[in-house]
C-alpha cells in the first residue's frame, strides 16, 4: 500500500487504482493478521519470545482497535 503510484493520473484514475490496489493487498494482510494472532495465542501456553513481541507489535499496526488500545485511568483523591 505504500508503493509509488504511477504518474499522470487524474484524480478519478487515482481513486481506482487506490481501490484496486486496496482490493488486491487484503488477502496478504488477512494472510498476516491470522499468522500473528497464532503467535499471539501462544502467551497463555508461555511462550513469550522475540517473535511474539514482534507480532504483538505488527497486530498492533494492523489492528489498533484491539491490540494498540492504551489504558486510561482517573486519578482520584479519598478525603475522610
Amino acid at each position: 500500500m505504500g508503493s509509488q503510484r504511477p504518474r499522470g493520473l487524474d484524480e478519478d484514475q487515482l481513486e481506482e487504482y487506490e481501490l484496486l490496489l486496496e482490493e488486491q493487498a487484503f488477502p496478504f494482510e488477512e494472510k498476516a493478521i491470522d499468522i500473528h494472532l497464532t503467535n499471539f495465542k501462544r502467551i497463555p501456553k508461555g511462550t513469550y519470545d522475540e517473535p511474539t513481541k514482534k507480532s504483538l507489535q505488527v497486530l498492533g499496526e494492523l489492528m489498533p482497535f484491539r491490540f494498540a488500545r492504551v489504558e486510561s485511568t482517573d486519578a482520584y483523591v479519598d478525603i475522610q
